[in-house]
């Protein structure tokens, strides 16, 4: 309704049309669950929930389909892809060189978390102005949004996320200062903060109020 490209879908557990749409796009399809999850292995490793690529092999078994229902899309072959965070009517971005290794389905489990490159990216107006569209009329002042950049170009919604995570993308490039963002939209009422320093992440890790958090969980 505002603008996005989104990538064709299929949500449910029909086992019959889900093994239609992965033969309409030549076999190329991936698969998301609803919630995020994980469990403990034998060996005391944890295995997650994560974007997979499906193989023919993946459906064989018409049970197994229809006890997970999930996220059936196209899969889309990426050059980048990008992560905006809007606050307020502020629009941050990061672009995340995640094919940078090699052809990646999912960057969070793909590589070593610490190696993946983000840097701070200007959208394009229209851009910035979609995604503040969409937390407008969802009722959000905050979201972090997942986008990809498709190798002809083409800006494609993946999904926002209500209570997203976004400290670590400061943490991985400390000029996206999305902490200092954060607390002075919490704080707008107070005009007194507009004189206050910049707030960076790297610094408040190393603050006594950091410390203080880190005892009270202990």
């Amino acid at each position: 309704k505002v603008g996005f490209n989104i990538p064709e879908t299929v949500i449910g557990n029909d086992f019959h049309k889900v093994l239609g749409f992965f033969d309409r796009f030549s076999e190329k399809m991936i698969y998301k669950a609803f919630h995020a999850g994980g469990w403990l292995m034998a060996d005391n490793t944890t295995a997650v929930l994560r974007t997979a690529a499906l193989q023919k092999e993946n459906l064989k078994n018409e049970d197994a389909v229809q006890g997970c229902p999930g996220i059936f899309q196209k899969l889309i072959e990426k050059d980048y892809e990008l992560r905006v965070t809007v606050i307020g009517k502020k629009v941050i971005a990061g672009k995340i060189d995640s094919q940078k290794a090699g052809h990646s389905v999912d960057w969070r489990y793909d590589g070593v978390f610490g190696e993946i490159s983000i840097q701070s990216i200007v959208l394009p107006t229209w851009l910035e102005s979609r995604c503040i569209k969409l937390c407008e009329v969802l009722g959000l002042q905050f979201g972090c949004i997942d986008l990809i950049v498709d190798k002809f170009g083409e800006y494609i919604f993946v999904e926002i996320n209500t209570a997203g995570q976004f400290l670590w993308v400061e943490a991985l490039d400390p000029s996206i200062l999305l902490l200092d963002e954060f607390c002075r939209f919490l704080c707008h009422e107070d005009k007194s903060i507009s004189n206050l320093p910049k707030l960076h992440y790297a610094d408040y890790l190393q603050s006594a109020n950091y410390a203080n958090l880190l005892a009270s969980e202990v």
